[in-house]
């Protein structure tokens, strides 16, 4: 399924998502890229093959949520064995680039093919994909940037030396399907035990690529490289040093800055703590850093913060958001900062809280607003395990104040709402995020602006359950009449 969400937090297509593919027996690990007119390009592991095999499957929806291929998906490799796990980026003509882990012709381990789909969905390279690498071991851990000229280069781990020495591979692939380096790729590290590579496009036809790194046996560090077009690496032999300071420097991933380099994040425990926390460091085009050695604190709170992901502010800085333990829970909230071009924090201490909801918020992934913030993205506990994660989406502006939570209101500190199920045939309950310390009283409004039904809630409670089987159905706004500069929160009420 998939959701367009617009600027104010509205959800543009139905309201459990739009309908990418319901096959049989499941489908998983879906991708997505911008179309570049309002609708997107997907790639998913799909699991219908009846001898439960896995396939690469691709959709395209529009600005409507219609979806304009074939129903449920078109293959883009349906070979007789396993391919799974794709990555994706935009060809910048309206189609999609996709890699992915491919065990054809007896593989013992995984290998990288890939192939290039239209805006029509009629792939362009061989039938099934192009082999990417072939080397003796696994290729895992698969990134993909835009070559800016209608290719792409793959960066991946490679083990073709041994299972426990993986180093860091890269490959370009024309916009005809063509491999442009040396046969099996171009080693970025070829020291031993290189894991967790992550890329971006260098705006210049190469990539900048991170990496976890093992190399001197007693600690993870992060280290960093540049591959230029034409596969010449660009920096010191096996890459410059991002972090070598840490006790355990981890889950390294990186944002380009607009300047030619880029801006790295990492999870980070330093001598003396037993606690991980989230640091930060830039980098010029040159592999140079730009910010203290070793890296700034993005948030050093009590607790671990871990698996960092960040995009670009569009002022040579990032936003960085991450899954917040602090304080030792063992449930997860959301938390985000913004560093500036210099490694200055610019929002609260130790990140901006983004989701404090009850129980487990998790797997955040962001993109950014174009006005110096992001909206996030994650997964989220709240309703309890009976029900499942459910996924909540939040804007943070470039001043670290937050919009309004999906299914949620919140202006200013006034109350918080929630309402589930949603939509609902006879009855919703009404929660408020903080437990009210006065009488809260709430209407429910029609799309006329009619009062429908008033709904108090009495000091120290937390929710209230209405029956609402003698309305109509439609659209329903529930907006707090005491505070009433507070934002409404929707409820859909269905009848058959």
């Amino acid at each position: 399924y998939t959701q367009h969400v617009d600027a104010w937090g509205t959800m543009q297509w139905s309201y459990y998502g739009a309908t990418l593919c319901d096959a049989p027996y499941g489908q998983v690990g879906p991708v997505l890229v911008s179309d570049g007119a309002g609708g997107a390009l997907y790639a998913w592991t799909d699991l219908r093959d009846p001898g439960r095999l896995k396939d690469i499957y691709v959709q395209r929806i529009d600005a409507d949520g219609t979806v304009l291929w074939t129903p449920n998906g078109l293959p883009l490799c349906a070979d007789s064995s396993r391919q799974y796990l794709p990555v994706m980026v935009a060809d910048g003509a309206g189609g999609a680039i996709i890699a992915w882990y491919d065990e054809r012709d007896g593989a013992t381990y995984a290998n990288i093919y890939a192939q290039k789909v239209d805006a029509n969905g009629t792939p362009q390279w061989a039938t099934n994909g192009v082999q990417v690498c072939d080397a003796d071991g696994a290729e895992v851990d698969l990134s993909l940037v835009s070559d800016g000229a209608g290719g792409a280069i793959v960066v991946w781990e490679d083990t073709r030396t041994g299972l426990d020495s993986a180093n860091v591979y890269a490959q370009r692939i024309d916009a005809n399907g063509v491999v442009q380096w040396p046969w099996n790729g171009v080693a970025l590290c070829d020291t031993a035990s290189c894991v967790q590579p992550a890329a971006v496009s260098d705006g210049a036809g190469g990539a900048l690529v991170t990496w976890t790194d093992f190399r001197g046996g007693s600690a993870w560090q992060v280290f960093a490289q540049r591959i230029d077009g034409l596969g010449n690496v660009q920096w010191m032999h096996n890459g410059v040093p991002i972090c070598t300071n840490g006790l355990h420097a981890y889950n390294a991933s990186l944002a380009a800055d607009g300047s030619g380099g880029a801006v790295i994040a990492w999870e980070d425990q330093r001598p003396g703590s037993t606690d991980l926390g989230i640091y930060a460091q830039r980098i010029n085009g040159s592999g140079a850093a730009l910010w203290t050695v070793d890296g700034v604190a993005v948030s050093t709170a009590t607790g671990h913060q871990v698996a960092p992901v960040l995009v670009t502010d569009g002022a040579n800085g990032a936003v960085v958001t991450w899954k917040d333990l602090r304080g030792g829970s063992a449930s997860g909230d959301i938390y985000a900062q913004r560093m500036d071009a210099t490694g200055t924090a610019l929002w609260t201490i130790d990140g901006a809280p983004i989701s404090i909801a009850p129980s487990d918020q998790t797997s955040p992934t962001l993109a950014g607003d174009g006005n110096g913030g992001a909206v996030i993205t994650w997964a989220d506990l709240r309703w309890g395990l009976s029900l499942g994660y459910d996924i909540y989406t939040q804007l943070v502006n470039t001043n670290g104040d937050l919009g309004i939570v999906l299914g949620m209101a919140d202006a200013d500190g006034l109350p918080a709402l929630e309402a589930y199920p949603n939509p609902t045939t006879d009855q919703v309950t009404v929660r408020l995020a903080h437990r009210a310390s006065e009488r809260q009283t709430l209407g429910l409004f029609d799309a006329t602006g009619r009062l429908a039904r008033t709904i108090p809630i009495s000091p120290g409670s937390g929710s209230v359950t209405v029956n609402v089987r003698d309305l109509a159905g439609g659209t329903y706004a529930i907006r707090s009449l005491v505070n009433t500069a507070a934002p409404p929160t929707m409820l859909v009420i269905v009848r058959e």
